[in-house]
């Protein structure tokens, strides 16, 4: 009796097969990487590094460059996941204080307002038989608060990478904007309109009877005494 598989089900086990050898090419390279870096700090060269690993000097120096590299990145990345639950924590921290009335101190005394209702009659307190009295919040402490949680954001999103970089605009040092670059065309005639104003015309004289000159001294005549 033949079982015939189903094309949804042979897929499947296609991509696991594929997966399973992913990964465990993973493995290898992982392994490979971790030998590499040990025999390089144990003084041995790229070529040497290569012979003992089964490959080409070239691929030995990436071994050991990607080895470097994922061993710069994890502790960096280790420390930015730390900062984040600093973060966090320092949040929630912040979201207890919104949580809470923080009264309006004057003179040692809490402010108190009278709560009305929906009417704007002043709601009756059922214990005292007076108007329910209600300390004033201090929205300044709430401010405060919510301006901290800003700044939490911010750092948090910088840390993630998860803001765009800033376009800064080029000013002068008076703080004008700075003129705009000048594409090809304006270039050339800018760089034409210079060259002819710094070209000499040479302008045809003719030819020019030129005499000789006596150019030997004079000393006039000799007196004798």
């Amino acid at each position: 009796m033949s079982v015939t598989i189903p094309p949804s089900a042979s897929t499947s086990l296609d991509r696991a097969a594929r997966r399973e050898k992913a990964r465990a090419f993973q493995i290898e390279m992982a392994e490979k990487r971790a030998k590499a870096i040990e025999l390089r700090r144990a003084g041995q060269t790229y070529a040497m590094i290569g012979e003992a690993l089964g490959c080409s000097e070239q691929h030995a120096h990436r071994l050991v460059k990607n080895a470097l590299a994922t061993i710069v990145s994890d502790p960096a990345q280790a420390l930015i996941e730390r900062e984040v639950r600093a973060l966090e924590d320092l949040e929630k921290r912040l979201m207890r204080f919104l949580d809470v009335i923080h009264p309006v101190i004057q003179g040692g005394r809490v402010v108190t307002d009278t709560v009305m209702d929906a009417a704007g009659l002043p709601v009756i307190d059922p214990r005292t038989g007076e108007p329910m009295q209600m300390p004033v919040h201090n929205v300044k402490t709430t401010l405060a608060v919510m301006s901290q949680l800003q700044a939490v954001h911010e750092s948090r999103r910088k840390l993630l990478g998860l803001d765009k970089p800033t376009k800064v605009a080029a000013v002068t040092p008076d703080g004008k904007a700075a003129a705009a670059p000048m594409d090809e065309e304006r270039l050339a005639a800018v760089l034409e309109m210079i060259t002819q104003r710094n070209t000499r015309k040479v302008v045809d004289m003719g030819p020019i009877d030129v005499k000789p000159v006596d150019k030997s001294p004079d000393f006039g005549e000799k007196t004798t005494n």
